[in-house]
């Protein structure tokens, strides 16, 4: 089992992207650890986390732009060896007072074991959903498969709207342009500085850029995209409400599948929603519902 140091030294290209190091350290900058299981210099199995340090104690949790972590397999493992794998690794997690996961979706089926794990130590336990688009039609079946009133409103409202793919400089405007219409990213604990290098990162990487839609000089909507093998994910999406009425959300999701085709991926995963008046847009685009498992608690004394 090998931690951060490690892990650093070996390639990851065949691991989900939320347990890259290069992204763990746009998003925790110094702030995140992991316990991997390595086989001829090949990782099998990671778990990653972010931590915060306070008076000698640590607490894992994860930032904002750290949706899914705990565990992750490469794809070649049977669901025994992912079994066995992850519970290696969580018998080396560091002592810590409190402790937060966020799997990715589907990865509880294949570790019941662990799960259980947590379960019999007292985790609070949530199952949250996210919305997936599989976007693999070609776009004009994908058009015909939404609710037909956007069908509609995409029709009579497409060439309103300019499509811009920003620069990277314009991540200073989407952290404005965030606060005026939804709210300080300061407040869910994101600091501007950090914000502006997971930008850098993501551009430097060409793993993601920011994409916005103009009326006139007028931006509408946003939205910062983080780009996998397969899948596009909504790190970040604003609209301006002003104009509500063109539908932004709709817009903005029908050419950002335009473009996952143009860039060969399959899916477009919406980064979840609790609330109805939003997943009830991703469910009229066509996008299915999929579960991933939340799981927290505060130790008096402290895990492992």
């Amino acid at each position: 089992m090998i931690a951060k140091d490690t892990y650093k030294t070996l390639s990851q290209n065949h691991l989900p992207i939320w347990c890259q190091d290069w992204y763990l350290d746009a998003v925790c900058g110094d702030a995140w650890d992991c316990r991997a299981k390595v086989k001829s210099e090949q990782v099998l199995a990671v778990w990653v986390f972010g931590y915060r340090q306070r008076w000698g104690l640590r607490s894992i949790n994860f930032p904002t732009f750290l949706k899914y972590n705990g565990v992750f397999f490469a794809e070649t493992l049977t669901d025994a060896e992912a079994e066995s794998y992850a519970m290696e690794c969580v018998k080396e997690l560091p002592r810590t007072v409190r402790m937060s996961i966020e799997f990715i979706p589907g990865i509880q089926g294949r570790i019941p074991g662990v799960i259980e794990l947590f379960r019999k130590r007292a985790f609070a336990q949530k199952e949250r959903t996210t919305y997936i688009w599989d976007v693999r039609p070609i776009h004009e079946e994908l058009i015909q498969k939404m609710d037909g009133n956007y069908r509609r409103m995409i029709a009579k409202r497409r060439e309103e709207c300019r499509l811009q793919y920003e620069d990277r400089m314009s991540a200073r405007e989407l952290w404005d342009f965030h606060g005026e219409w939804v709210g300080d990213l300061r407040e869910h604990g994101v600091k501007k500085g950090d914000f502006l290098k997971l930008v850098d990162a993501l551009y430097d990487r060409d793993a993601g850029e920011v994409i916005s839609l103009y009326k006139g000089e007028d931006r509408v909507s946003s939205v910062l995209l983080l780009r996998d093998k397969e899948v596009v994910y909504y790190l970040l999406s604003v609209n301006n409400k002003t104009f509500n009425k063109l539908y932004p959300s709709v817009l903005m999701a029908e050419r950002v599948a335009a473009y996952a085709s143009e860039k060969g991926v399959q899916y477009i995963d919406f980064l979840g929603s609790d609330i109805d008046s939003i997943s009830r847009v991703w469910r009229k685009l066509g996008a299915t519902k999929h579960s991933y498992l939340f799981m927290n608690k505060s130790f008096k004394l402290p895990f492992n």
